[in-house]
């Protein structure tokens, strides 16, 4: 699994980390500015004004700063440099790899350790092809906290599920959390009332705290896969508006053909949504 340099994440979502952001944008760069600015205009400025024999020091502050523009416009519209800094940078490890063209639908053959479902009130659930795929057979890397989203209708359905792999012996290194289990530090539970199971706002916000929950637990976004196959559309939606970010992942499973081959694909989003109020 690719991850994005830690860096780069701070500095395009200061939300992950105000502090280090904080640092990186105000008071590390301001300290850079500062000491190049000192540098030029001290150090710098009365070396080059008695080279081109300037007497106006305003003349010459003058000049330099047209010349600064001037050389800095070049360089960005008229030259290739800022993006061969780029890649040279990247290719150093600084800046984290050269992202590819984006794919958007592909099929998925990575295992996650953190893995959400919906569990569709029927035997032959969606959740169950998505939970034996990640747990790769118990192989590492392999899956190691599932969370099931139910219904009243489909929790019998996900504690016969349990049941079933519990025999195989696949729980013996995998956490289920599904029923009456009430996220940390909130009031929903994983058992979707009546009243909030075609809200899609209601899951998006409880698939948020399952995201909270992970991390508690030491799993990254990085880390944790949201299937939004099962279940009704209500719950689909928001469990998909939920993983839209770039660090995120979902993934679909779909059938094809007459035998009905399950293929699981990832969805790839590169969006970020803000709620409008």
């Amino acid at each position: 699994m690719r991850r994005r340099n830690k860096i780069l994440q701070i500095l395009n979502d200061p939300t992950k980390n105000f502090l280090a952001f904080f640092f990186f944008t105000v008071i590390l760069l301001n300290i850079l500015s500062n000491g190049v600015s000192n540098f030029f205009w001290e150090n710098l400025s009365p070396i080059l004004q008695q080279y081109f024999k300037i007497e106006h020091p305003t003349v010459f502050q003058l000049l330099a700063l047209s010349t600064l523009l001037g050389i800095t416009l070049l360089i960005i519209y008229f030259t290739s440099f800022a993006g061969w800094i780029r890649q040279k940078l990247a290719g150093s490890g600084l800046l984290g790899s050269v992202e590819p063209e984006r794919v958007y639908v592909q099929e998925l053959t990575e295992c996650y350790r953190g893995l959400v479902v919906i569990m569709s009130p029927k035997e032959d659930s969606p959740a169950e092809i998505a939970i034996r795929h990640h747990w790769n057979n118990g192989s590492f890397p392999r899956l190691e906290h599932c969370w099931i989203i139910c219904t009243e209708e489909s929790v019998p359905f996900a504690r016969r599920l349990e049941q079933k792999l519990v025999q195989e012996g696949i729980s013996e290194h995998l956490m289920f959390y599904y029923g009456d289990f009430v996220l940390p530090n909130q009031e929903r539970s994983l058992n979707v009332n009546m009243a909030e199971m075609h809200n899609p706002d209601y899951i998006l916000n409880l698939v948020n705290g399952i995201y909270v929950h992970a991390e508690f637990l030491g799993l990254s976004e990085e880390e944790l896969i949201i299937d939004f196959t099962g279940g009704t559309k209500p719950l689909g939606v928001g469990a998909f508006l939920a993983c839209v970010n770039p660090e995120c992942h979902a993934e679909y499973i779909a059938q094809q053909g007459e035998s009905r081959t399950s293929t699981i694909l990832e969805i790839t989003v590169a969006y970020r949504i803000k709620a409008v109020r």
